[in-house]
């Protein structure tokens, strides 16, 4: 064989080993490109947590701690589950007491703490501390009262898509106290000794063992023990249709 074909033969054998190496090289590109974007059956799933189940047998008995507006031996008892700076829970506290006022005492109103300082509302805890406050202070009047009073200035602040914070203050929350006529040395002695943070933390409690989450929730029960969960701030023909289903 001369040199020529010589030069020739080892070329086209260069040219084949480096085509079957760009081939395979590909190939195994392609083979890994199409195992990332489509993942297999054993590719381990990211658990999403399971929101808490409500559980209405679990809703803490009412008792004299409570604070109930109405007749105690309504046919319905309304415990709501509020947060004095969720902008939802000063919108619903309106149409609460629109029903109070339309059923009289066929149905009666439980008011209970559910703070939540993780959504922001940093004056939250020291709000319903304050409630209970007055509560142990002047009794059950001065409780409403002043819950009246927190909401309103609120929703003042709610209404223009502001934080309801600025209005909960300590300061704002002494003020409100002396207007409704409860004494504020003790008012300030309470809040500053942590008195009722017990009390709150009990409600807290109660809530996440019924597996009721966010504000506003109220629990409809009958004196038959029967009863729902009403989720949010509803309007007042929507609440007072669940309320006609059980009287």
């Amino acid at each position: 064989m001369d040199n020529k074909n010589r030069i020739n033969l080892i070329g086209a054998v260069i040219v084949l080993v480096i085509g079957f190496f760009l081939g395979s090289f590909w190939a195994e590109n392609k083979f890994l490109r199409n195992n990332q974007a489509t993942p297999t059956g054993n590719t381990p799933s990211v658990a999403t947590p399971t929101p808490p189940v409500f559980d209405l047998a679990k809703v803490p008995a009412i008792t004299e701690d409570d604070h109930l507006l109405g007749n105690p031996d309504a046919d319905i008892i309304l415990i709501e589950y509020s947060d004095f700076e969720c902008p939802w829970c000063s919108r619903f506290h309106p149409t609460m007491k629109e029903i109070s006022e339309e059923y009289g005492d066929r149905v009666a109103w439980v008011y209970r703490q559910n703070p939540v300082p993780s959504l922001g509302h940093l004056q939250a805890q020291l709000s319903a501390e304050a409630s209970e406050c007055a509560a142990k202070i002047a009794g059950n009047e001065a409780f409403w009262a002043l819950s009246d009073k927190m909401f309103e200035n609120a929703s003042l602040l709610v209404e223009k898509n502001q934080s309801a914070g600025p209005a909960l203050t300590e300061e704002k929350l002494l003020g409100y106290s002396a207007s409704v006529g409860i004494n504020i040395q003790a008012m300030q002695k309470c809040l500053d000794n942590k008195e009722t943070k017990d009390l709150v933390a009990e409600d807290l409690a109660g809530a996440k063992t019924a597996g009721i989450t966010g504000t506003p929730s109220t629990v409809l029960i009958t004196k038959e023990g029967d009863g729902e969960l009403i989720r949010g701030a509803v309007q007042f023909e929507q609440l007072q249709a669940v309320i006609e289903k059980y009287l």
